[in-house]
Protein backbone atom coordinates (compact mmCIF):
# COMPACT_ATOMS: atom_id res chain seq x y z
CA UNK A 1 0.00 0.00 0.00
CA UNK A 2 1.56 3.45 -0.70
CA UNK A 3 2.16 5.93 1.80
CA UNK A 4 -1.29 8.59 0.49
CA UNK A 5 -3.18 5.40 0.66
CA UNK A 6 -2.68 4.29 3.90
CA UNK A 7 -2.94 8.21 5.06
CA UNK A 8 -6.57 8.10 3.60
CA UNK A 9 -7.42 5.11 5.59
CA UNK A 10 -6.48 7.24 8.96
CA UNK A 11 -8.46 9.79 7.73
CA UNK A 12 -5.70 12.55 7.00
CA UNK A 13 -6.76 14.79 4.61
CA UNK A 14 -3.34 16.61 3.99
CA UNK A 15 -3.23 14.38 0.89
CA UNK A 16 -5.91 16.42 -0.53
CA UNK A 17 -4.96 20.01 0.58
CA UNK A 18 -1.41 18.89 -1.27
CA UNK A 19 -3.18 18.38 -4.34
CA UNK A 20 -5.03 22.00 -4.14
CA UNK A 21 -1.43 23.74 -3.72
CA UNK A 22 -0.19 21.59 -6.16
CA UNK A 23 -3.08 22.74 -8.59
CA UNK A 24 -2.49 26.54 -7.18
CA UNK A 25 1.39 26.16 -8.03
CA UNK A 26 0.32 25.28 -11.64
CA UNK A 27 -2.28 27.65 -12.27
CA UNK A 28 0.26 30.64 -11.21
CA UNK A 29 2.22 29.74 -13.64
CA UNK A 30 -0.30 30.18 -16.41
CA UNK A 31 -0.19 34.10 -17.83
CA UNK A 32 -2.89 36.28 -16.83
CA UNK A 33 -4.96 36.29 -19.91
CA UNK A 34 -4.86 32.42 -19.81
CA UNK A 35 -7.69 30.80 -21.17
CA UNK A 36 -7.40 27.71 -18.68
CA UNK A 37 -7.48 30.41 -15.21
CA UNK A 38 -10.71 31.64 -17.23
CA UNK A 39 -12.38 28.66 -17.02
CA UNK A 40 -10.54 27.17 -13.80
CA UNK A 41 -10.52 30.48 -11.71
CA UNK A 42 -8.46 30.49 -8.04
CA UNK A 43 -12.02 30.59 -6.64
CA UNK A 44 -12.97 27.18 -7.78
CA UNK A 45 -10.39 26.00 -5.41
CA UNK A 46 -12.04 27.38 -2.45
CA UNK A 47 -15.10 25.44 -3.71
CA UNK A 48 -12.57 22.03 -3.58
CA UNK A 49 -11.02 23.26 -0.18
CA UNK A 50 -14.67 23.69 1.36
CA UNK A 51 -15.59 20.04 0.32
CA UNK A 52 -12.88 18.87 1.70
CA UNK A 53 -13.48 21.00 5.12
CA UNK A 54 -16.98 19.39 5.18
CA UNK A 55 -16.28 15.74 4.62
CA UNK A 56 -14.86 12.89 6.13
CA UNK A 57 -11.21 11.57 4.13
CA UNK A 58 -13.16 8.14 3.66
CA UNK A 59 -15.68 10.08 2.10
CA UNK A 60 -13.30 12.11 -0.41
CA UNK A 61 -11.70 9.52 -1.49
CA UNK A 62 -14.52 8.00 -3.38
CA UNK A 63 -16.20 11.40 -4.30
CA UNK A 64 -16.41 12.93 -7.76
CA UNK A 65 -14.12 15.87 -8.38
CA UNK A 66 -14.36 18.44 -11.13
CA UNK A 67 -12.71 16.98 -14.20
CA UNK A 68 -10.70 20.29 -14.61
CA UNK A 69 -9.58 20.34 -11.69
CA UNK A 70 -8.39 16.61 -11.81
CA UNK A 71 -6.79 16.92 -15.40
CA UNK A 72 -4.77 19.92 -14.01
CA UNK A 73 -3.59 18.01 -11.01
CA UNK A 74 -2.70 15.26 -13.69
CA UNK A 75 -0.78 17.62 -16.20
CA UNK A 76 2.73 19.33 -16.33
CA UNK A 77 3.31 23.25 -15.88
CA UNK A 78 4.82 22.60 -19.27
CA UNK A 79 1.82 21.11 -20.67
CA UNK A 80 -0.67 23.69 -19.67
CA UNK A 81 1.83 25.97 -20.58
CA UNK A 82 1.48 24.41 -24.15
CA UNK A 83 -2.25 23.81 -24.28
CA UNK A 84 -2.67 27.02 -23.16
CA UNK A 85 -0.33 28.60 -26.12
CA UNK A 86 -2.33 26.53 -28.46
CA UNK A 87 -5.00 29.54 -27.84
CA UNK A 88 -8.18 27.69 -28.01
CA UNK A 89 -11.26 29.32 -28.44
CA UNK A 90 -13.54 29.88 -26.01
CA UNK A 91 -15.73 27.36 -27.58
CA UNK A 92 -13.14 24.82 -28.13
CA UNK A 93 -12.52 25.12 -24.23
CA UNK A 94 -15.82 24.96 -23.14
CA UNK A 95 -15.89 21.62 -25.53
CA UNK A 96 -13.10 20.60 -23.99
CA UNK A 97 -14.72 20.51 -20.39
CA UNK A 98 -17.40 18.67 -21.48
CA UNK A 99 -15.52 16.02 -22.79
CA UNK A 100 -13.54 15.82 -19.72
CA UNK A 101 -16.55 16.00 -17.72
CA UNK A 102 -18.11 12.32 -19.78
CA UNK A 103 -16.28 10.24 -18.12
CA UNK A 104 -16.56 10.61 -13.99
CA UNK A 105 -13.31 10.94 -12.27
CA UNK A 106 -11.97 9.61 -9.28
CA UNK A 107 -9.61 11.83 -7.26
CA UNK A 108 -7.78 9.16 -6.29
CA UNK A 109 -7.07 8.05 -9.62
CA UNK A 110 -2.87 8.65 -10.78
Amino acid sequence: MHAQESDLIGGDKQYFYDMISAVRKKLDCLPTESLIKKYFPLSRLDEVRGKIETLNASELEWAYWQPLFLFLRTQSSIALNALDEDRMSHDEMVLFEKALSRKPLYLNNR
